[in-house]
């Protein structure tokens, strides 16, 4: 049978039963130990949770059989148009033995810190206490509905971000608008495989795409930069950053 590991099921040491720190089997309710992991892991298969609204859960105990109705590649079949997510705590690491994680979250009781470390470090999970749960579907639903037009600026952004992450196969790029309260809005992105090419805009012209060491910076503010009057690029290790300034500022803080 499949079925996930979740640290509801783990169970310390039981001296009666001659059994290590283990996890009961969501099936049968037998105890699954360190020994087992390697075979599981082996044979383990990535089952995307989220579905549809209307459609019926993804059952926590799977049957061999029925595991080719649930499973599915990235962004295709019931998955199309998701962009794919993973969760992987520690007892899934091959070398983690479920007595230290088991240890750890015993130390972990009573101390705002290391149960914060333990969420984070061992679980995989966001910890504040403090705050609600996220509707998720909810910020979906509202991000369709308030859509931002793509490559477009909005007038509450006070600063551009422009990064680039060089990786072996190729570059991949962002731009990110921030406004007041660290609101963020996602400008444009793509990645350029092996060696950057060019882009065309929706009228057909071509757009060189630079890498941030091609940028060109100017020092200070002095207007004399190769930038419009009221951007200003820097570089810091790999991202280019652009600040804007209102011009009637700009051309006060001129000698």
């Amino acid at each position: 049978m499949f079925q996930p590991l979740f640290f509801e099921q783990m169970h310390g040491a039981d001296a009666g039963k001659d059994l290590p720190v283990h996890f009961k089997c969501l099936n049968c309710n037998e105890a699954i130990v360190d020994g087992h992991k390697t075979e599981m892991l082996s044979r383990g298969v990535w089952i995307a949770t989220r579905v549809r609204e209307g459609e019926p859960k993804v059952p926590q105990i799977i049957a061999p059989e029925e595991i080719g109705t649930w499973e599915c590649d990235p962004c295709e079949g019931r998955c199309l148009g998701w962009q794919p997510s993973y969760h992987l705590w520690a007892a899934y690491a091959p070398k983690e033995r479920f007595a230290d994680i088991w240890t750890r979250a015993e130390a972990a009781e009573g101390d705002t810190t290391k149960r914060r470390v333990f969420c984070q470090q061992d679980l995989a999970e966001p910890y504040d206490p403090g705050s609600a749960e996220v509707d998720h579907e909810q910020i979906v639903e509202t991000a369709r509905l308030n859509p931002v037009v793509s490559r477009a600026i909005p007038r509450e952004a006070g600063l551009l971000v422009s990064t680039a992450d060089i990786q072996g196969y190729g570059i991949k790029w962002a731009c990110f608008a921030i406004g007041p309260n660290s609101q963020r809005w996602l400008i444009d992105r793509e990645v350029f495989l092996r060696a950057l090419r060019t882009r065309v805009t929706s009228h057909g012209s071509p757009l060189p795409m630079l890498s941030p060491g091609n940028i060109p910076v100017r020092a200070g503010w002095s207007g004399r930069s190769t930038c419009p009057a009221s951007t200003r690029v820097g570089r810091r290790k790999g991202s280019t950053v652009f600040l804007l300034r209102p011009p009637e500022r700009l051309r006060a803080r001129r000698p």
